[in-house]
């Protein structure tokens, strides 16, 4: 997709790069849980978006819920199922 970062999970940022990223956009990331990830981007000192990831038991399906942080609480969030065969 053209972005890059990288994850530290200790509560470190790490700045978010590629030719369709807004200057300044910076990610965090914490486990949640054995199967679950969140990410967090931020701009400025502003949440723009929160991205969870959680693994099934199996280890075949990965879910990502992905959620834009509008102002107004208008806010968007879109889910991506990826299936192992």
């Amino acid at each position: 997709m053209g972005v890059s970062s990288t994850l530290f999970f200790d509560g470190k940022t790490s700045p978010v790069t590629g030719d369709m990223v807004i200057p300044g956009m910076i990610v965090s990331a914490a486990i949640i849980d054995k199967n679950t990830i969140e990410t967090t981007m931020s701009r400025e000192g502003k949440q723009a978006g929160k991205s969870r990831l959680v693994l099934s038991s199996d280890g075949k399906v990965l879910t990502r819920t992905t959620t834009v942080v509008r102002e107004g609480n208008n806010d968007e969030s879109s889910v991506t199922v990826f299936r192992k065969h």
